[in-house]
C-alpha cells in the first residue's frame, strides 16, 4: 500500500483518494480472472460451444454495446495519459502508481470485455451476459467510490481537472451499460426477436450465401474483416465465380429489380397527378430507392468531416509545443491544482499526438465505410437500373427501335457508360454540401490564426468556382457529344459484326473500317478537347489553392505587420492541403453533376418512350405469371416474393387472350386513361368485362368459331403518323383451320400480322380475339435462335416432353440433322444461329411453335427457306398434322401457292389493304391474275396415293447416308459434347509486363518519357518551395526573437515572397504541362489500340465470329474503350501524383529526421504485403467483373434481336429471369471487389496513421532531445501527412491502375488474334474477263483444327454458264460458295478462275471481284445509296438502274428523300422480300463475271420472282451464274445442275438428262416440287 500510495506526510484526503483509486480496480481485476477463465475453458472444450462460423448471431442492443466499448477504451486511454502526466507533475519525487493503475485496470478489462462478448456471440452463449451484467453494476459501484473520495476536496470539483472529468464520465459510461445491459436481459425475458435465440434468417439458412455484410459484429463490418475469408482464398489459388457463392437477398438483381420498378411506376404516377409526364423525375426514383444507404452514409459523412477538422488544430499545437521546446520560453500560467489541468493536458506534445493519432483512425474508418455506403448504393442502382433497363426494353414498340430514337448501340451505352456515370456521381454527391460546410469552418479556423487575411485571399476561391463550373460544362458538353458519337460508333460496330459475313463475301472490310474509323476519329477530337479542358481544370485545382496560400501570407505581412512564423506557416499548409482536395473535388463534383445529369435525362426519355400496346390478361384481371406462382395487380409484387418464388420455367401458358380495342382518337386506350401510362402490359384494368367498351358499346365476346376479328383496323408503326400503313382492315379468322395471307413483295403482309400481334400502333378500329384461346406461337420471317442448345430453342422454356419432342422434330424434317450433330439435339447452337443454314433455322423456328401450347399459330413465311421436298414434308406433317391436326388455329404468310388449297381462308395484300379475302376457289375467281392456277384449288384434299408418293420420295431424299454429313458439323463444332461458343479467355496472376508495354507502345515511348520528366520536375519543384517555406518561417521566428526593425523585416520577407512566388508559379506551370502531356498519350493510345483492335477484328476468319458471342466482342468496343479512354489515364495520374508525393515524403523526412528511415522500412515492407495480398484476388474479381459483364450486353443484344418473338410468346419473365442471373452474376464479382478495396483502405489507412504516429514521435524526441528547429517539426508534420496519404493512395491507386489495365490486356488479346492471310499477287487488271471456274479435288474445312466439311470436289463450270445447285439442307452448297471467296480454309486442291488460283490472288481483291447474293439478305443503318454502293464508285443512273433490275424503283421513288431514305438498323424498315431485292440490286452494280445466288429470291413472291429470273437471264446473259435455290423451278432453265449431298457432288449433268435419269436425287426434287 506504501509503494502504491507513496506520499509522504500525506494527508487524510490523498490517502482517502488513493484507497479509493485501489478499491475501483478490484472488480476489474476479478473481471479479467473470472472471464480469462471462461474463455479458456470454453475455447478448450469445443463440446460446450458452437463451431466456427463465418457469420454472427448478434444479441440485443449489438451495436450500441460496442460503440460504448470503444468509447470506454479511448476514454481509458486519456486517463492513462493523465495519470502519467499527472505523476510527473507531482511534487512528489517518488512514482505514484495509483494516479494511472485503475485507468490501466479499467482499459484492460474494456479490451476484454469486447473479446468476450464478441465470443459469447460466437459461440452462441448467451448466457455469458450474465457476468457482463455484474461486472459492470460492480465498476459502477467502484467508480461511485473514486467519486465519493474525490469530493471530499471541494476544490478539486473543477471541469477544468482532466482526472475529475474522467471519474465522472467513466461513471456515466458505466451507468450506461447497466441500463443496456438490464434492458437486453428483459427483451429476453419478454420473448422479443434475437437473432441469437430465433431460426436462422433466410439468408444464412442458403448454404451458399456468403456475402456476410449484415450478419457480422460490428468491428468486423466496419473494419471489413469478415472479407478476409475471400482474400484468404485468392491468395492460395485463383478465384473462380464458384468460389463467391450467392449474394443476400437485400442485394440481388431480383430484389433491387422490384424496388425500381415500383418506385419508376409511382413517380410516373405521381407526375401524372401533378400534370404530365413531363414532370417525371428520375432524380426521385433513384433517392427512394436507394434512400436508406444514402441516408446512413450521410450521418458517416458528418462524424468523418468532423474528425477532419481536428488535425489541422493538433498541428498547430504541435509546432508551438516545439517553439516552446526550442526556444525555452513558455508563458507562466497561474498553478491552482496539483492534478492535470485540461489546458495543460491538451497543450503537451505528445498527448497532442496521441488524440490525432486517434482521430486519424477514427476518420479513416469513418471515411472508408462512407464510401462503401456509396459504392453499395451504386452498385445496387446498377443492378436495379439494367433490370429496369431490360424490362422497359422489352416494352418498347417497334417504332421507337426502328426510327433511331433508341437502337440497339443506345441501349448498349445506357446500360454500360450511362449507369457508370450515375454510378460514380452516387459515390461523390454528398460533398455537394459537405464541401461548403467543410470550406466554411476552415476559413473560420484560419481568421482565427491570421486575421482577415485568409478572407481577402478567399475570395481566388471564390472566383474559382463558377470558373469551374464553366470548365466542368464544357467537358460534360464534350463529353456528352463524344458519348452520342460513341453510341453511333457502337451502333455501327455491332452492325459490322453482326452482318460481317456479308462484308467479307463483298471486300468491303476496309470500307467498314474507315466508316467506323471515321466516327472514331470525331470521338477522339471531342476527347481531346475535354482533355484540355480537363488539364486546366487540374491546373486550377492545383494553382488556386497554392495562390491562395501566397496571397494570405503575403497579406498577413501586409496587415498585421508580424512576420511569418512556423506554427502559423504549417498550420495554414495542413489547411490548406486539405483546401486542395476539395478545391479539386468541386472541379470534379460539377463534372460529375453534369455528366450525370445528362445520363438522367438519357435515361429518363428512355423510360418514358413509346410502348407496344399489350392484351393479356385472364378472365378476374389478374396477372398471372405460372412461372414464378406469383400473382400481383397492377404488376405490383411482394418483396418476399421476389426470393421466394419458383424459378423453374413454366410448365405451360395459360395466358388468355383478351381483346384489344382502340377508338379514333389514338391517345386513348380502352380504359380510357392515357397510353403514356397504360402501354405497360402489366398495368392492366382488373375488371377488364366493364372496360372493354368502344365510345360506350360494349364488345361481345368472339363465336366459338372466329379466332381473331379485327374491325375498321388502320394500323401505323409511328404512334402519331396521320397515315396509316394498314387501312380498313376488317377480317375474321377462322378458329382451328388455315388462314393463309399472299401478296407482293412490300404489300402488307409481315406488317398485318405485327398489327394482330400489338407491334404495331393502333390508330383506330377493334382487334378481338376470342378468349378461349391461349397465346401466340410466333415463327418469323427471319428466324430468331437464341445462343442455347437445339433442344432448348425449341421447347422454349416448355417442359420436355420425349413423345412430342420427337412427333414435332420429325414433321419439321429436323430429324436428320439432329442425327448428324455432335451432341445431337443438345448442341449448341451459335449466337443468332450462326451455325445453322437459313433452312435449319427456319425449321428449328417452326418447330418451337409447334411444341408450345398457345392455340394460335402465326407464321411469317417460314417455307421461303426451305428446300422443295423438306418444305412439301413441314408442310403436311407440320402444318397440316401437328397444328390443323389438333384444332389450332394457323396464319401463315407464303408466297408458296401450290399449298392455297388447303387453307379455310385465303388473305390477299395489296398496297396496306386486304384487297381481297374468302376461299382460293373465290379469291382465284375474283382475280385470276394473282397466277393461282387450277392445280392450286382444284383439290382441296390430295388423294392418298399421290400423299405417299410425295412422302416416299422426301423420305428416299432424307434417308440417304449421313456419314459425310455428319463430318460437316464435326467440322464446325470444336467439341464432341456440341459445344460451339467457346469459353471467354481469362488470364490469371500479374498483368503482364507485355500488356504494359503493348499500352506504351500504343502511346509512342518519347511522349512517355516526356511525361515522366516533366512531373518530375514539377515535384522537385514542389519540394524545394516547401522547403523554401520552413526556411522562411524559421527567418520570421528569429526576426521576432531577435526584436528586428520593421525595415530589416520588411527586406527579409520580400526576399522570400518573391523566391517563394516564383516557385509556385513554375510548379504550377509544369502541372499543366505534365497533365496535358499525359492525358494527350492517353487519348492517342487509345485510339491506336481501337484502330489495331478494329483492324485485326475486321481481318479475323469468320470461324472467330461463329465461336465468339457478339456481346463479347462489343465488350471490348464499350467498356474496355471507355476504360481506356476516361478511366485509365485519370488512375495514371493519380498514381504519379501518389507515387512523387511518396517520395518526396521519404525524402524530406529522411533529411529531418534519419531514423525515419529504420521506420518507413517496415512500414513499406508492410504496405507492400497487404497490397501483394489484395492484389492476387483483386485482379482475379475485376477480370470477373469484366468477363460477366460480356453476357449482360449479349443477353440484351440477343433480346432486342428477337422482341417481336419474345413478345408473342410471352416469355418476357424467362428472359428477365436470365437476365437478372446474369446481372447477379456480375454484382457478386464487383460486390466483392468493392468490400476488398474497402478492406483495403482501412488496413492502409491504419497503417498509415501507425506511420504518421512514428514519424511524428520521433520528430518530437529529437526536438526534445537535439533541438530541432520548430519549422521542420512543422515540415516533417506535413509531410508526415503528406507520405501517409501518398503511400496510402499508391498503393490503392496501383492496384486499381492494374485492375484498369485489364481492359488493355484484353484489347490486347483480341488485337493478337490470328487473321486471315490478305496478301497475294495481283493479277492483270481486267481479270477475271472470262468467268471460267474449275474445282480440282477440292476439300474444305471452317478451321484447321477441324474435320473437313467438302472432300475432293472437282468442277469445271465454263464462262457464261448458269448453274444451278441444289441438294439437302446441309449438304455443302453454301460451303461451296464460300470456298470461292476463300471464307473457309481449303486446305487441300485448288479452286482456278480464268486460269488463276485464287489461293494466290490478295484476298480483297479476289472477293471484290466476285459478287454474291447471300441467303440471309441485310441491311445496314445509313442511306439507301450508302447500301447499294458503300465504296460510292456508281452514278445516281447506275443506282436507279440497278433498283428497276430488282423491282425497286417504284417503291424508292416513293420515299420522301428517295435514295437518301434512311434505313433502319438492320433493315427493318423494309419487309424481308424487299431487303432481298436491295441484296440484288447491289449484286446487279458490281458487274462481275460471276454472281452466285444462296437462295437469293427465297423470301419474294412468284410473280416477282419471275421478272427477276427474267431480267436476271437478260442482263446477266454473258456472264457465269450460279445459283442455289429451294424453288426448283428456279433452276430448271440452268445450263448445268449440280447435286450435292453428304459434302460430295452426287449428280451433275443439263436438266433435262437428269430429269429422266431413274432413281436421281434430282428428279425427286422436282417430283416433291410438283405435289
Amino acid at each position: 500500500m506504501m509503494y502504491l500510495c507513496p506520499h509522504q506526510n500525506a494527508t487524510s484526503y490523498k490517502t482517502s483518494l488513493c484507497k479509493g483509486d485501489l478499491t475501483s480496480c478490484i472488480p476489474h481485476l476479478g473481471f479479467i480472472l473470472i472471464a480469462s477463465l471462461l474463455l479458456l475453458l470454453y475455447g478448450c472444450c469445443p463440446p460446450l460451444r458452437r463451431s466456427k462460423t463465418p457469420y454472427t448471431l448478434r444479441y440485443t442492443f449489438h451495436n450500441g454495446r460496442w460503440i460504448l466499448l470503444l468509447t470506454l477504451i479511448f476514454l481509458m486511454i486519456f486517463a492513462i495519459l493523465d495519470g502519467v502526466l499527472s505523476d510527473l507533475k507531482s511534487a512528489t519525487p517518488q512514482t505514484q502508481p495509483h494516479l494511472y493503475l485503475p485507468s490501466i485496470c479499467a482499459g484492460v478489462a474494456a479490451i476484454l470485455a469486447c473479446v468476450y462478448y464478441h465470443h459469447m456471440e460466437a459461440w452462441l452463449r448467451p448466457g455469458f451476459i450474465w457476468l457482463l451484467v455484474a461486472y459492470w453494476v460492480m465498476a459502477l459501484l467502484g467508480e461511485c467510490l473514486r467519486l465519493a473520495s474525490w469530493i471530499e476536496e471541494p476544490g478539486n470539483v473543477d471541469w477544468r481537472i482532466v482526472r475529475f472529468s474522467t471519474i465522472v464520465l467513466a461513471l456515466f459510461l458505466y451507468g450506461l451499460f447497466v441500463l443496456l445491459e438490464l434492458c437486453a436481459v428483459l427483451e429476453t425475458f419478454l420473448g422479443h426477436s434475437n437473432e441469437m435465440t430465433d431460426d436462422l434468417p433466410p439468408d444464412l439458412r442458403n448454404p451458399s450465401m456468403k456475402f456476410y455484410l449484415r450478419y457480422v459484429s460490428l468491428p468486423s463490418r466496419v473494419l471489413f474483416h469478415w472479407e478476409l475469408w475471400l482474400l484468404r482464398l485468392g491468395w492460395k489459388k485463383p478465384l473462380e465465380m464458384s468460389d463467391l457463392g450467392d449474394l443476400s437477398k437485400m442485394t440481388s438483381s431480383r430484389y433491387n429489380e422490384f424496388v425500381f420498378e415500383r418506385c419508376i411506376n409511382e413517380e410516373k404516377e405521381r407526375a401524372m397527378r401533378k400534370g404530365g409526364l413531363k414532370l417525371f423525375s428520375l432524380y426521385r426514383v433513384i433517392l427512394k430507392a436507394q434512400f436508406s444507404w444514402h441516408f446512413t452514409a450521410f450521418l458517416i459523412k458528418v462524424v468523418a468531416d468532423c474528425s477532419n477538422f481536428i488535425i489541422p488544430l493538433t498541428v498547430g499545437a504541435i509546432i508551438k509545443y516545439a517553439s516552446v521546446v526550442y526556444y525555452g520560453k513558455e508563458e507562466v500560467t497561474v498553478q491552482y491544482s496539483e492534478f492535470v489541468t485540461v489546458e495543460e493536458f491538451f497543450s503537451n506534445g505528445f498527448v497532442l499526438l496521441a488524440i490525432m493519432t486517434l482521430a486519424g483512425i477514427i476518420r479513416c474508418i469513418v471515411i472508408q465505410n462512407y464510401f462503401y455506403c456509396t459504392t453499395m448504393s451504386g452498385i445496387l442502382l446498377q443492378a436495379g437500373m439494367q433490370a429496369a433497363i431490360y424490362n422497359k426494353s422489352l416494352r418498347l414498340s417497334g417504332w421507337t427501335m426502328t426510327s433511331g430514337a433508341m437502337t440497339t448501340g443506345h441501349i448498349t451505352n445506357f446500360i454500360s457508360v450511362d449507369i457508370q456515370n450515375m454510378m460514380v456521381f452516387c459515390e461523390f454527391v454528398h460533398y455537394a454540401y459537405s464541401i461548403p460546410l467543410i470550406i466554411t469552418v476552415f476559413m473560420i479556423m484560419l481568421y482565427d490564426i491570421l486575421g482577415v487575411a485568409p478572407l481577402i485571399a478567399s475570395m481566388c476561391l471564390i472566383l474559382a468556382i463558377p470558373f469551374q463550373y464553366q470548365l466542368a460544362k464544357l467537358q460534360a458538353r464534350l463529353q456528352k457529344h463524344a458519348l452520342e458519337i460513341s453510341d453511333g460508333r457502337l451502333k455501327q460496330t455491332r452492325e459490322m459484326l453482326q452482318g460481317m459475313k456479308l462484308i467479307k463475301l463483298y471486300g468491303w472490310e476496309k470500307t467498314f473500317c474507315d466508316v467506323i474509323t471515321s466516327v472514331r476519329n470525331r470521338e477522339i477530337k471531342k476527347l481531346m478537347l475535354a482533355s484540355v479542358f480537363l488539364s486546366v481544370s487540374v491546373f486550377t485545382s492545383y494553382s488556386i489553392p497554392a495562390l491562395f496560400t501566397l496571397l494570405t501570407f503575403v497579406l498577413f505581412i501586409a496587415i498585421s505587420g508580424s512576420p511569418l512564423t512556423p506554427a502559423i506557416a504549417f498550420t495554414t499548409l495542413t489547411i490548406v492541403s486539405q483546401l486542395r482536395f476539395l478545391v479539386k473535388m468541386v472541379a470534379d463534383l460539377i463534372q460529375y453533376s453534369i455528366t450525370n445529369h445528362v445520363s438522367i435525362k438519357r435515361l429518363s426519355a428512355f423510360f418514358l418512350a413509346k410502348e407496344i400496346e399489350r392484351e393479356f390478361q385472364d378472365d378476374t384481371g389478374i396477372i398471372k405469371d405460372e412461372a414464378h406462382g406469383i400473382q400481383a395487380r397492377n404488376g405490383s409484387m411482394a418483396p418476399d416474393e421476389v426470393e421466394t418464388h419458383d424459378r423453374k420455367p413454366p410448365k405451360t401458358n395459360t395466358m388468355r387472350l383478351s381483346r384489344r380495342i382502340f377508338g379514333k382518337n389514338a391517345s386513348k386506350c380502352h380504359n380510357g386513361k392515357d397510353t403514356a401510362l397504360s402501354t405497360d402490359y402489366t398495368q392492366l384494368p382488373t375488371e377488364p368485362e366493364e372496360d372493354d367498351t368502344e365510345f360506350g358499346t360494349a364488345q361481345p365476346d368472339l363465336p366459338d368459331n372466329v379466332a381473331i376479328k379485327i374491325e375498321h383496323g388502320n394500323f401505323s408503326w409511328a404512334p402519331f403518323s396521320s397515315s396509316s400503313c394498314l387501312c380498313d382492315i376488317n377480317v375474321d379468322i377462322p378458329k382451328g383451320s388455315l388462314t393463309m395471307i399472299i401478296g407482293q413483295v412490300g404489300m402488307g403482309k409481315s406488317s398485318l400480322l405485327s398489327a394482330i400481334l400489338g407491334e404495331m400502333h393502333t390508330v383506330s378500329g377493334t382487334v378481338q380475339f376470342n378468349r378461349e384461346h391461349i397465346g401466340f406461337a410466333y415463327c418469323a420471317q427471319r428466324a430468331w435462335l437464341i445462343n442455347a442448345s437445339l433442344r432448348d430453342n425449341i421447347l422454349f422454356g416448355q417442359e420436355f416432353e420425349e413423345e412430342k419432342f420427337e412427333a414435332v422434330v420429325s414433321a419439321c424434317s429436323l430429324q436428320p440433322d439432329i442425327d448428324i450433330l455432335p451432341a445431337g439435339e443438345l448442341t449448341e447452337i451459335g449466337e443468332k444461329g450462326i451455325n445453322l443454314s437459313g433452312g435449319q433455322k427456319q425449321r428449328v423456328s417452326v418447330a418451337r411453335a409447334m411444341y408450345s401450347q398457345n392455340d394460335i399459330v402465326i407464321l411469317d413465311d417460314p417455307l421461303s427457306a426451305l428446300d422443295v421436298h423438306v418444305g412439301c414434308h413441314l408442310f403436311k406433317e407440320g402444318i397440316l398434322n401437328q397444328l390443323l391436326g389438333r384444332k389450332r388455329t394457323v396464319v401463315l404468310v407464303t408466297h408458296q401457292l401450290q399449298y392455297i388449297k388447303y387453307a379455310q381462308k385465303v388473305l390477299v395484300m395489296k398496297d396496306g389493304r386486304i384487297s381481297l379475302q374468302g376461299t382460293p376457289s373465290d379469291v382465284w375467281a375474283a382475280d385470276p391474275d394473282l397466277q393461282i392456277t387450277s392445280r392450286h384449288v382444284d383439290d382441296l384434299v390430295i388423294s392418298k396415293s399421290q400423299d405417299e408418293s410425295c412422302v416416299d420420295k422426301v423420305e428416299k431424299v432424307q434417308t440417304e447416308p449421313q456419314k459425310r454429313q455428319k463430318e460437316e458439323w464435326k467440322g464446325i463444332f470444336s467439341e464432341e459434347d456440341g459445344k460451339l461458343i467457346e469459353t471467354e479467355e481469362r488470364n490469371t496472376g500479374v498483368i503482364s509486363w507485355k500488356v504494359v508495354d503493348f499500352y506504351l507502345k500504343a502511346m509512342r515511348y518519347p511522349q512517355a518519357c516526356l511525361v515522366l520528366i516533366v512531373t518530375l520536375m514539377q515535384y522537385s519543384l514542389m519540394t524545394a518551395r516547401d522547403f523554401w517555406l520552413s526556411k522562411w518561417s524559421e527567418a520570421g521566428k528569429r526576426l521576432e526573437q531577435a526584436n528586428a526593425t520593421e525595415e530589416e523585416m520588411h527586406e527579409s520577407q520580400l526576399y522570400y515572397i518573391y523566391s517563394y512566388s516564383g516557385m509556385t508559379t513554375s510548379s504550377g506551370a509544369l502541372s499543366f504541362i505534365a497533365t496535358l502531356a499525359l492525358f494527350m498519350s492517353g487519348i492517342l493510345a487509345a485510339k491506336h489500340l481501337h484502330q489495331q483492335m478494329l483492324q485485326v477484328i475486321s481481318k479475323a476468319p469468320m470461324r472467330f465470329f461463329d465461336t465468339t458471342l457478339v456481346g463479347r466482342i462489343l465488350n471490348r468496343f464499350s467498356s474496355d474503350t471507355y476504360a481506356v479512354d476516361s478511366l485509365l489515364m485519370n488512375k495514371v495520374l493519380a498514381t504519379f501524383e501518389a507515387t512523387f508525393e511518396l517520395l518526396t515524403a521519404v525524402f524530406v523526412n529522411s533529411i529531418i529526421s534519419p531514423l525515419f528511415i529504420l521506420v518507413v522500412i517496415p512500414v513499406a515492407c508492410c504496405f507492400f504485403r497487404i497490397q501483394r495480398f489484395f492484389i492476387t484476388s483483386s485482379r482475379e474479381l475485376q477480370r470477373m467483373d469484366s468477363i460477366t459483364k460480356s453476357p449482360i450486353y449479349a443477353h440484351f443484344s440477343e433480346s432486342l434481336n428477337g422482341l417481336s418473338t419474345i413478345r408473342a410468346y410471352r416469355v418476357e419473365r424467362r428472359f428477365k429471369e436470365l437476365l437478372l442471373d446474369a446481372i447477379n452474376k456480375n454484382t457478386l464479382a464487383f460486390i466483392h471487389l468493392s468490400t476488398c478495396n474497402r478492406w483495403l483502405g482501412v488496413s492502409l489507412d491504419l497503417i498509415g496513421c501507425l506511420c504518421v504516429f512514428l514519424a511524428v514521435l520521433m520528430s518530437l524526441i529529437v526536438a526534445v532531445t537535439s533541438s530541432l528547429e520548430p519549422s521542420y517539426v512543422g515540415l516533417a508534420l506535413t509531410y508526415s501527412f503528406v507520405g501517409s496519404t501518398s503511400l496510402n493512395w499508391f498503393i490503392r491507386h496501383s492496384c486499381v491502375l492494374e485492375m484498369q489495365m485489364n481492359a488493355v490486356e484484353r484489347i490486347k488479346y483480341y488485337s493478337n488474334i490470328k487473321t486471315e492471310n490478305y496478301e497475294g499477287t495481283s493479277p492483270d487488271p481486267e481479270w477475271p474477263q472470262r468467268g471460267a471456274v474449275t474445282v480440282e479435288d477440292v476439300s474444305v474445312r471452317y478451321a484447321e483444327t477441324l474435320d473437313p466439311v467438302l472432300s475432293n470436289i472437282s468442277l469445271n463450270i465454263e464462262p457464261g454458264q448458269k448453274v444451278g445447285i441444289c441438294g439437302r439442307t446441309g449438304s455443302g452448297k453454301s460451303s461451296l460458295t464460300l470456298a470461292l471467296f476463300r471464307i473457309v480454309d481449303t486446305f487441300e486442291g485448288r479452286i482456278l478462275i480464268d486460269n488463276v488460283d485464287i489461293a494466290t490472288l490478295p484476298l480483297g481483291l479476289l472477293r471484290q471481284c466476285l459478287s454474291i447474293i447471300p441467303q440471309d439478305p441485310i441491311l445496314f443503318s445509313g442511306s439507301i445509296r450508302f447500301n447499294l454502293d458503300p465504296l460510292g464508285k456508281c452514278s445516281d443512273e447506275d443506282l436507279w438502274t440497278s433498283l428497276e433490275i430488282a423491282q425497286l424503283r417504284a417503291t424508292v421513288t416513293s420515299l420522301e428523300a428517295g435514295l437518301d431514305y434512311c434505313v433502319s438498323e438492320g433493315g427493318d424498315n423494309f419487309s424481308m422480300g424487299q431487303r432481298q431485292l436491295f441484296c440484288l440490286a447491289r449484286a446487279f452494280l458490281r458487274k462481275s463475271r460471276i454472281l452466285i445466288l444462296d437462295e437469293a429470291t427465297a423470301s419474294i413472291d412468284i410473280e416477282t420472282d419471275t421478272i427477276v429470273q427474267r431480267v436476271l437471264t437478260e442482263e446477266f446473259s454473258n456472264r457465269t451464274i450460279l445459283v442455289i435455290a429451294h424453288r426448283v423451278r428456279t433452276i430448271l432453265d440452268s445450263d448445268v445442275i449440280i447435286v450435292l449431298n453428304d459434302g460430295a457432288v452426287v449428280e451433275c449433268d443439263t436438266p433435262q438428262n437428269l430429269l429422266v435419269k431413274e432413281g436421281g436425287l434430282f428428279a425427286a426434287f422436282v417430283d416433291s416440287a410438283q405435289h
